[in-house]
């Protein structure tokens, strides 16, 4: 028998994995072996029409926005969550949204962002200097004073990197759909999978929660027999991400089940891939990083060897450069007083962290645990990181 305890980690769970709707909707199909607390089923009901809710709203966001650009003939392809809710998954109210991601062409970015700003819509962080769009993949994003935010996006990732993904067949391959009651494009099957499997790994480095997963699972069981895997394989490896196509589709087949060609993915495994990193990145998907105690820094000082390694790890805790105090401090770069918000830097850090440091000094079972699972993270940012 599950206590309220339990239930309220599985509540949390849901809730940081962003699978609430999805766990309520699939306990009233599949009533489960263990009794579910009526006060349980109370708090997953809500959490669901709150989340249905939303995606109205969006919905309607959507709707605007689909049609103002049709209006001005400007093509666009719906991407990631407006693509998911309103084609593949049972319901919109099961694929919970935070923004809107549009596609567009290189040459109407600036027309479709003033059609946006007609709306009532306006570009965020307005702190920073202008994009360098040679090294951005969308614009800033966009914004109505209700925080209904729009992502314009031309490409799927950013041109600086290391990939060879070809935007130009992403348009040529696209299809067409209704969406929001708009004539629109969506990309292929294929396509999708390796924007979803690049963007749970690469952007997001799996800690957005299962729901990244749980998106590819759907995108499965939606096109099933329509997608083509050797297609997925040979784009995957000729845009050069196949190690991160390879690492979200093993964790999807291994974590919930999705029926996955064993063979596509033996095809994209790396060279020499190493077995734990697919244990950091379960634990990226399942500790949000919202319950952190120990800082990736704190993890680095602590798991460093040598004596040498630990000392450049403090070095660059203690005295981060020049560009970063400023920003920390809002203070000049230049300026010659910058050097006084060192010692401000050091108490900051012994106030924040001294508690934790202490925590891993004395072997403390809590502090121990989130240690492991910072390190993992780190672990897993920096295979990621490595040139493919």
């Amino acid at each position: 028998m599950l206590t309220d305890s339990d239930w309220a980690e599985i509540f949390r769970q849901a809730g940081g994995n962003g699978v609430t709707s999805l766990l309520y909707h699939r306990l009233r199909r599949h009533r489960p072996l263990v009794p579910i607390p009526p006060v349980a089923l109370e708090h997953l009901w809500d959490a669901s029409v709150r989340s249905a809710a939303q995606s109205l709203r969006l919905g309607r966001e959507l709707a605007q926005v689909l049609a103002a650009l049709r209006h001005h003939r400007v093509p666009v392809v719906v991407l990631k969550g407006a693509h998911l809710g309103q084609l593949v998954y049972a319901s919109a109210a099961l694929r919970t949204m935070c923004d809107i991601d549009v596609l567009v062409g290189r040459e109407d970015l600036t027309r479709a962002a003033a059609i946006l700003s007609g709306l009532g819509y306006a570009l965020q962080y307005y702190n920073v200097e202008e994009v360098d769009y040679t090294q951005h993949h969308h614009l800033r994003p966009m914004a109505r004073p209700d925080g209904v935010r729009v992502e314009i996006h031309w490409a799927i990732a950013q041109p600086a990197l290391p990939f060879a993904i070809d935007v130009k067949g992403l348009w040529e391959r696209a299809r067409p759909a209704e969406i929001a009651g708009a004539e629109v494009l969506v990309l292929s099957p294929e396509d999708l999978l390796l924007h979803l499997c690049l963007h749970a790994s690469f952007t997001h480095e799996f800690r957005v929660g299962l729901r990244a997963c749980w998106d590819i699972l759907e995108t499965v069981n939606h096109y099933g027999q329509a997608i083509d895997w050797d297609l997925v394989v040979r784009r995957a490896q000729a845009w050069g991400i196949g190690r991160y196509v390879y690492l979200t589709l093993r964790l999807v087949r291994d974590l919930l089940g999705a029926g996955i060609p064993p063979t596509a993915v033996a095809a994209l495994e790396p060279p020499g891939f190493p077995s734990e990193v697919v244990a950091w990145a379960t634990t990226c998907i399942f500790m949000p990083e919202s319950d952190e105690l120990v800082t990736a820094s704190l993890a680095r000082l602590s798991t460093s060897r040598p004596i040498g390694a630990k000392l450049a790890v403090l070095r660059h805790i203690l005295y981060p450069p020049r560009s970063v105090m400023a920003r920390i401090y809002d203070v000049p770069v230049h300026s010659r007083w910058i050097y006084l918000y060192y010692p401000m830097r050091w108490a900051d850090l012994l106030r924040r962290y001294g508690r934790h440091a202490w925590g891993l000094w004395r072997g403390d079972h809590r502090t121990r645990g989130e240690l492991r699972a910072v390190s993992e993270r780190t672990a897993l940012a920096d295979w990621l990181r490595l040139a493919p």
